[in-house]
């Protein structure tokens, strides 16, 4: 959990100097944009008006109301979390492997979920209900299904062997 953290905190340090970079600040959009016109699709799958421009969703109802994905939303430090807690615990690398690509793709659909429900949210119900949701509720809930991903990679691939040797 120390080196867990300690990643987690080297992170928060890089971040604060990738921060003015016009690098960072594209990624961000690239990012952004992306989630946003997968968000937008699955919103007017379920029969939402809506479009992406950019990095947000606009309903199209009268209001014209607005959700920007912003970098906090992309689940970056949720995939580095989880990307360190796996190359630090043990196992073998080719498990390691697929493993890790598998897992940001989870992460990756865990998001895209959380930021359905978020414009779901934004729009259908109360601000209070807004903050609830986007600050706590999905946040609780992405973080607890990467810790799923974590223990369940413990359980099955971070075991060692032991052998034993019957009694002569």
């Amino acid at each position: 959990i120390i080196k867990i953290l300690s990643v987690y905190g080297i992170w928060k340090v890089l971040h604060h100097f990738l921060l003015p970079s016009s690098w960072w600040a594209r990624c961000v959009v690239f990012l952004g944009s992306f989630y946003a016109i997968i968000t937008n699709a699955i919103l007017n799958l379920f029969g939402e008006i809506t479009i992406s421009h950019g990095k947000s969703v606009t309903y199209l109802d009268g209001l014209q109301r607005t959700v920007r994905i912003e970098e906090h939303c992309l689940a970056i430090p949720a995939s580095i979390i989880f990307i360190s807690a796996i190359l630090f615990f043990s196992g073998k690398w080719k498990n390691k492997a697929w493993f890790i690509p598998l897992g940001i793709f989870f992460i990756f659909l865990i998001n895209l979920i959380r930021l359905v429900f978020v414009c779901f949210v934004f729009e259908h119900y109360s601000a209070f209900c807004y903050r609830i949701n986007h600050s706590l509720l999905y946040v609780i809930a992405t973080y607890t299904l990467i810790f799923l991903m974590i223990i369940w990679w413990m359980n099955n691939y971070s075991k060692s062997k032991t052998t034993t040797t019957p009694l002569t």
